[in-house]
This record gives C-alpha cells, structure tokens and sequence, in this order.
C-alpha cells in the first residue's frame, strides 16, 4: 500500500521518518510479543 505524504519540506520528511520507525518498531512488538501471547490463549481455549 502506498500513500501519500501529505506534509512538504523538511518537516514532512521528519515526520514521515518518524512514523515509518513507529510502524516498524510497533510490526516488531507485534512479533515478539503480541503473537505468543495470542498463540498460548489459543491453546488454553481450545
């Protein structure tokens, strides 16, 4: 999915390097700690 940036200049760039490194940093929280958490609640539910 590609999107446009919407802020210009300098400060556009700033932000978008920021909320890329958000989004990278939440995949990997998402990777190490959300997804064993659901895995072992599937295996207590089932």
């Amino acid at each position: 999915m590609t999107s446009t940036i919407l802020l210009k200049g300098k400060d556009g760039d700033h932000i978008n390097a920021v909320l890329a490194a958000c989004g990278f940093n939440l995949r990997k929280l998402y990777a190490v700690f959300f997804l064993p958490i659901l895995k072992w609640l599937d295996i207590r539910i089932k």
